[in-house]
């Protein structure tokens, strides 16, 4: 049976010894990490709405997501919140889709189909 494909969020080893997560603490971390893991499932370029943030039911959520504005862990536009450098450990959706294009290209030549 072939195995489901999986995601994967780039954890730096040095994570819990980085200054702003020193600062943000525990409970803020505790939030950034799950706001990255659900990023990635929701293939949104590290930008989520306050209601994709709530339905991560952290207790506390919105104190937490304040100390991650405070020390620059996220930035709030609006009612949208930006997790800092995403786009510089993650793939964008954009590259995502093209390599996705690319590679159904690839196997419809491979296998004779033809390609729009």
């Amino acid at each position: 049976m072939p195995r489901a494909a999986r995601l994967y969020v780039p954890l730096d080893a040095a994570f819990f010894d980085d200054d702003k997560v020193v600062r943000a603490g525990e409970a803020a971390g505790w939030l950034y990490l799950a706001m990255c893991a659900r990023a990635k499932q929701l293939d949104n370029d590290g930008v989520m709405n306050l209601e994709q943030v709530e339905r991560l039911h952290i207790k506390g959520w919105q104190k937490r997501l304040q100390t991650l504005i405070e020390v620059d862990l996220v930035v709030r536009v609006d009612d949208r919140i930006g997790i800092c450098g995403w786009l510089n450990w993650n793939e964008s959706s954009a590259e995502r889709a093209a390599k996705r294009e690319r590679d159904r290209i690839r196997k419809a030549k491979k296998y004779g189909e033809e390609t729009p």
